[in-house]
């Protein structure tokens, strides 16, 4: 008998659903739901369904920065049209009477045909204070700048072809062994130039 009862209220709401349905889906389009009904678009989203729609992230701006000049090098002086980075790492000067020299160091740039040194900054970096008798140098063919101090400006070398390569050079009068020895940790040269259209 319940069983029979549950069935036939089955089927009655089957039947009720199915009539209500195209007035239902009328009353939606013309806005004219009684009240406390909710419209199916009003109802929360489906199951499964994302509540907010994944954006992608918006893309980085790479913005461009001035690659500034290595520290304690100074700028290319006003008075000249452009300058190269010599630098290296680690001289050891052992023995009095014998001199130590770096490799040749070149332009890593162009330079334009008939250009002239007009000044070179450096700057010497010691495990410990150099010995006041230790001597250095940049030497280009021909030519040698006596540096004074470990760091500076000098002129010396003006009117010298900007490309030439240039070694930096330590030595120390005498003979025998250092002891300890003289010892360059980093060196830093910077050769300013001018064109010849601008003499």
């Amino acid at each position: 008998m319940i069983r029979n009862q549950t069935i036939r209220s089955g089927l009655l709401l089957f039947c009720l659903y199915y009539a209500a349905a195209p007035l239902y889906a009328t009353a939606q389009e013309k806005g004219q739901l009684p009240p406390g009904i909710k419209a199916l678009s009003d109802q929360g989203p489906a199951v499964g369904e994302a509540k907010t729609p994944v954006r992608p992230p918006a893309a980085l701006a790479l913005k461009k920065r001035p690659v500034p000049l290595a520290k304690g090098v100074m700028s290319v002086e006003s008075s000249a049209d452009g300058g190269w980075v010599a630098e290296g790492h680690m001289l050891i000067l052992s023995q009095r009477g014998i001199p130590k020299s770096s490799a040749p160091m070149r332009p890593y740039i162009h330079i334009p045909a008939g250009a002239v040194i007009t000044s070179v900054y450096w700057r010497i970096v010691s495990g410990q204070p150099l010995p006041t008798d230790v001597s250095l140098a940049a030497c280009m063919p021909g030519k040698c700048l006596p540096l004074q101090g470990q760091s500076g400006r000098s002129d010396g070398l003006a009117g010298q072809p900007a490309d030439n390569p240039l070694v930096l050079t330590l030595s120390m009068a005498g003979r025998g062994a250092i002891t300890p020895p003289a010892v360059v940790k980093y060196y830093q040269l910077q050769i300013n130039y001018r064109t010849g259209a601008s003499r």
